[in-house]
């Protein structure tokens, strides 16, 4: 289920989320069966990406629409983007519970936090500048040094990092599985029996 979980939060990543402030879900509250703005909703439940580049027929020259978007990923369903947007915003994924990924990424300041070197736990310099997410679901290459080849990869970065997030894979799964709402949220979004995030 950690493969989940990164899944979940790359979801996030691929999606340009309009709210800045820290969400908790009620416990009646259900995911989104709709895809988010600018996605479609394919006959298999899955969400893609629909932009005015894919509908012009002829893909040459440069500048414009005249260029095709570069190969992306979709078929995440609505209820994982969902379940992915509450994630980014809920502190709960880093080790002290006072982080969350939109600390760093912020919606009002371009999915980044504005700083020279970003804070992270315990007030610690992270090191590095926190990128923007906008458009990283036409990326190949993440961080700075372009260490990872994947946004699972990435996502990974920062939440096990001790001085970024903090967390490790195992309290992280624990605090997540100590959260009923979460456990229903993981069991809704994945289609999975299980009664705990694993």
């Amino acid at each position: 289920m950690i493969r989940a979980l990164a899944l979940t939060l790359v979801v996030l990543e691929l999606i340009v989320v309009a709210a800045n402030a820290r969400m908790q879900a009620p416990a009646d509250f259900t995911l989104s069966s709709l895809c988010p703005p600018g996605f479609e909703k394919t006959g298999v439940g899955a969400c893609e990406l629909r932009t005015l580049y894919q509908f012009y027929p002829e893909k040459r020259g440069l500048g414009g629409t005249r260029t095709a978007l570069p190969p992306h990923r979709d078929g995440f369903t609505p209820q994982q983007i969902d379940l992915g947007r509450y994630l980014f915003f809920d502190p709960v994924l880093s080790g002290d519970g006072t982080l969350s990924c939109a600390s760093c990424h912020d919606p009002a300041r371009g999915l980044s936090d504005g700083l020279p070197r970003s804070t992270g736990i315990h007030g610690a310099d992270a090191g590095r500048a926190a990128p923007t997410l906008w458009n990283v679901a036409f990326l190949k290459r993440f961080f700075w040094d372009a260490r990872a080849n994947s946004l699972e990869a990435q996502a990974a970065g920062p939440l096990y990092s001790p001085k970024e997030m903090g967390n490790t894979p195992a309290k992280l799964l624990t605090s997540l599985n100590a959260n009923a709402n979460y456990r229903r949220l993981f069991q809704q979004a994945f289609a999975i029996d299980s009664a705990s995030i694993t």
